[in-house]
């Protein structure tokens, strides 16, 4: 059951899974939908089993959707999180972020990585990007440069180096991915 509750870990943070594994498993759902008793179950299991062997499925959503804040004792981080999401698109300076809760840059570095995860660069980055996919598939028209400068960064190379290193695809690929599979689901 290991394998199970690491693959039930990551999707609270939704996963994507490759074309042959959603090939496999949409027929089994629709069959569980209508099962009744020991086959419906049996069905769950059969899904499970090919969602926990499916090759390399990709978390959908940021570092900041699977923090729980209500867990972390140390309200002085809850604040510095709380303002760095309400100034995601402004240059919010590390030492501000420790003067802001009282505490040296290095300890407040220390423990900004302890409750996250990651390093304020790396988690800022990654908010960046997931709000750049948002606009990215909310507006079909909007200029990939004009997400870039919307979303905090100052330089559309730079940009594109963290959205590819985050998603694993260019912004545009990621849009036309994306566009591509929400067709797919309106037709169907």
């Amino acid at each position: 059951m290991d394998v199970v509750r690491a693959l039930l870990d990551r999707s609270r943070r939704g996963i994507l899974f490759d074309d042959e594994t959603s090939d496999r498993v949409r027929p089994l759902i629709l069959r569980l939908i209508e099962a009744q008793g020991l086959t419906r179950l049996a069905l769950f299991w059969e899904i499970l089993d090919l969602l926990v062997n499916a090759p390399a499925p990709e978390v959908l959503a940021s570092l900041s959707y699977e923090l729980d804040l209500t867990g972390i004792g140390d309200s002085g981080i809850n604040r510095a999180l709380s303002h760095l999401r309400q100034h995601l698109t402004e240059q919010v300076e590390e030492i501000d972020l420790a003067d802001m809760v009282g505490q040296s840059p290095s300890a407040f570095s220390r423990a900004f990585k302890r409750h996250t995860g990651t390093t304020l660069v790396r988690y800022r980055n990654q908010l960046r990007i997931d709000l750049a996919c948002q606009m990215l598939l909310a507006d079909q028209d909007v200029k990939v440069a004009e997400v870039c400068y919307d979303v905090g960064f100052s330089n559309l190379s730079n940009f594109n180096r963290h959205f590819l290193k985050l998603k694993g695809m260019s912004p545009s690929r990621f849009r036309t991915i994306f566009a591509a599979q929400k067709a797919a689901v309106m037709a169907d």
